[in-house]
C-alpha cells in the first residue's frame, strides 16, 4: 500500500511539475514571437519610410519639374529666355496636388506631405544674376564659336593693314628725311634774309606782321576757315525717320532700369566706363559675360539698319536705347551716330599722324597757310579737320551698309585735303573693305557699356514690346526663373496615425531653369542660334 501510495504520489507530483513547464515555455515562446513581431514590423517601417522618403523627393522633383513647364511661351519664343509667372499660393497648390498624388496613394501606405513655406523672391527674372545665369547657358559653345571665328578673320585683316602700313612708312622714310633737310636750309635762308631786310622797318610794324608779311587778323581767319570745316561734321547731327517716343509715365515708371536707377548716357559716356572698367580689372569671366550679353543684344534687338518690324517693336533703334536709354528713337541714333564718329575721327588722326608722307604733306600746307610759329597750331587744326570730313565720309558708308576698316591704309583712305578746301567732299566715296560694318561698331560701343545697365535695359525692351504684342499687363519682375521650397512628408504608422508637427523628414528642394539650360536643353542646331 506504501508502495501504491509514492506511486501516485511521484504520479500527482511530476503532472505538477509538467504543467509548470508547460506555462514557462508558452511564456518563452510568446515572448519570442513578441520579439520577432516587433523587429518584423520595425523593418518594415523602417523601410517603407525609407521608401516613402526616397519616392516623396522623387514626387517633389517630379512636381517641381511640372512647375516649371508653366514657362511664358511667347517670352521663350519671342526671346528664348525661360520664365514662368509667380503666384506663390497657386504655385504651392499645384505643387502639392503634382506631389500628394503619389505620395497619398496606396501603394505608398498612406503617407502625407504638407509644404512649409514656398519661395520665388530669390529668383526673380529682373535680378541681374539670374538673367545673366540664362544667358550663360543660351548663348553657348555654338556663339563663342562663331564670335571667334569672326574675331580671327577681323584680326588677319588687321594684321594685313599693320604690314601695309610698315611698308608704306619704310618707303617713305628717306623720303621725309630728305624733305625735312631741305625745309631746314629753306629756313635757314629765310632767316637770314628776314634779319637783314627788317633793320628799318619800325617796332609796331614787326609786332603786327610776321616774317613772310602776315598779319595776325590772315592768321585767324586762314585757321578759322578750317575751324569751321571742323564744325560742320562734329555738328552735324543725322537725319532719322525714326518718330518712335516713350511718353506714357506709367509704363516708364515700371521698367526694370527705372527702378535699378539707370541713368541715361551721353555719347561721351562709353569713355568713362571704359576707364572705371579697366581701372576695377577685367577678368576673363567678364569678358565672357560682356559678349555673350552684346551678342544676345545683337541676335535678338534691332538697331537702325535693321529692317524694322512695328508690330513687334516700339523703337527701331533698340541696340542704341540699351547703349544710351533715352525714350526717344531718333535721339538714340543720333548718339550713337556721334560716338561712331569720334572712333572714327580718332582713328583716322592716328593714320595721319603716323603716316609721314601725309603728315608731310599737312606740315607743307599748314607752312602756306600760315607760316612761322603759327604753323604746329595750324597742323593740328588741318589733322582734325581731315580727320573729321573722312570720318564723315566712314559714316556715310556705314549706314550704306559697308565696312569701313579700323585703321585706315593709303588704299582705304579715300578724301584729300584740296577737295576739302574746294568743297568737293560733298558726296560720298565708297569704300567696303575688311568686317567693320556697322553692327560691328556697335558692338565696340556695347563693350563700353556697363554689365547691369545693358541687363537693365534689356530687360526694358522686353517689356516694352512684349507689352504691345501680347499682354498689356506683361512685367518683368512678375517673372522668376525658379523657385525653393521645403515641405513635411509624414507616413501612417500602426498605432498614432499620421505623426504630427514638423513630419517625419523634410524635403527642402530648389528648381531653376539654369539647370535645363546647363544641361543642354537647348538644341544648338535651332536656326535663332
Amino acid at each position: 500500500m506504501a508502495f501504491e501510495g509514492d506511486k501516485k504520489l511521484r504520479k500527482k507530483l511530476l503532472i505538477k511539475f509538467t504543467k509548470k513547464k508547460k506555462g514557462s515555455v508558452a511564456i518563452l515562446l510568446t515572448l519570442l514571437f513578441i520579439s520577432i513581431a516587433i523587429t518584423f514590423f520595425a523593418i518594415v517601417e523602417g523601410a517603407g519610410r525609407m521608401a516613402l522618403k526616397s519616392t516623396a523627393e522623387a514626387s517633389y522633383d517630379l512636381a517641381g519639374r511640372s512647375i516649371l513647364s508653366m514657362y511664358d511661351r511667347d517670352l521663350l519664343e519671342r526671346y528664348r529666355l525661360f520664365a514662368f509667372q509667380a503666384d506663390n499660393n497657386v504655385l504651392k497648390e499645384y505643387l502639392e496636388i503634382f506631389a500628394n498624388s503619389t505620395i497619398e496613394s496606396k501603394d505608398m501606405s498612406g503617407g502625407k506631405s504638407r509644404i512649409r513655406s514656398f519661395e520665388t523672391s530669390a529668383y526673380s527674372i529682373t535680378n541681374p544674376d539670374n538673367f545673366m545665369a540664362e544667358l550663360n547657358g543660351l548663348m553657348g559653345k555654338v556663339i563663342v564659336e562663331n564670335i571667334l571665328s569672326s574675331a580671327a578673320s577681323n584680326f588677319k585683316d588687321f594684321e594685313e593693314q599693320i604690314n601695309e602700313k610698315e611698308e608704306v612708312e619704310n618707303s617713305t622714310e628717306q623720303m621725309l628725311n630728305d624733305l625735312e633737310e631741305a625745309q631746314k636750309k629753306e629756313y635757314e635762308e629765310k632767316d637770314s634774309e628776314s634779319s637783314e631786310g627788317d633793320e628799318n622797318e619800325d617796332s609796331e610794324g614787326e609786332e603786327e606782321e610776321d616774317s613772310e608779311g602776315m598779319s595776325l587778323f590772315d592768321v585767324v581767319r586762314a585757321q578759322a576757315k578750317i575751324r569751321n570745316i571742323i564744325s560742320r561734321y562734329t555738328d552735324y547731327e543725322p537725319e532719322s525717320k525714326d518718330t518712335a517716343v516713350l511718353k506714357n509715365s506709367a509704363i516708364i515708371d515700371d521698367l526694370p532700369s527705372a527702378e535699378a536707377g539707370c541713368k541715361r548716357n551721353t555719347a561721351f559716356s562709353g569713355v568713362g566706363n571704359i576707364i572705371s572698367k579697366f581701372s576695377n580689372g577685367i577678368s576673363p569671366e567678364t569678358i565672357k559675360e560682356d559678349v555673350y550679353i552684346n551678342e544676345y543684344i545683337m541676335k535678338f534687338f534691332e538697331n537702325h539698319l535693321k529692317e524694322h518690324d512695328e508690330e513687334k517693336s516700339l523703337f527701331h533703334n533698340e541696340v542704341e536705347y540699351i547703349l544710351y536709354g533715352s525714350y526717344s528713337d531718333a535721339d538714340n541714333y543720333k548718339k550713337a551716330h556721334r560716338s561712331i564718329f569720334m572712333i572714327r575721327t580718332a582713328s583716322n588722326m592716328v593714320y595721319l599722324l603716323t603716316n609721314p608722307e601725309k603728315r608731310a604733306e599737312i606740315m607743307a600746307t599748314a607752312e602756306v597757310l600760315t607760316p612761322g610759329p603759327w604753323a604746329k597750331l595750324t597742323y593740328l587744326l588741318i589733322i582734325t579737320a581731315w580727320s573729321s570730313v573722312e570720318a564723315a565720309n566712314d559714316m556715310k558708308n556705314l549706314e550704306m551698309k559697308n565696312s569701313v576698316p579700323i585703321i585706315k591704309t593709303d588704299k582705304t583712305w579715300k578724301t584729300n585735303w584740296d577737295g576739302i578746301i574746294e568743297g568737293l567732299m560733298e558726296g560720298v566715296i565708297e569704300l567696303d573693305e575688311g568686317h567693320m560694318d556697322y553692327d560691328n561698331y556697335l558692338r565696340i560701343l556695347l563693350m563700353t557699356e556697363e554689365k547691369n545697365t545693358k541687363l537693365y535695359r534689356i530687360m526694358d525692351l522686353i517689356q516694352i514690346n512684349m507689352k504691345g504684342s501680347f499682354r498689356s499687363d506683361f512685367l518683368m519682375e512678375d517673372h522668376c526663373v525658379g523657385f525653393s521650397f521645403k515641405a513635411d512628408v509624414s507616413k501612417k504608422n500602426f498605432s498614432n496615425g499620421f505623426i504630427k508637427n514638423k513630419g517625419d523628414f523634410t524635403v527642402d528642394m530648389s528648381h531653376t531653369y539654369v539647370n535645363l539650360i546647363e544641361g543642354n536643353y537647348y538644341d544648338k542646331s535651332d536656326k535663332n542660334f
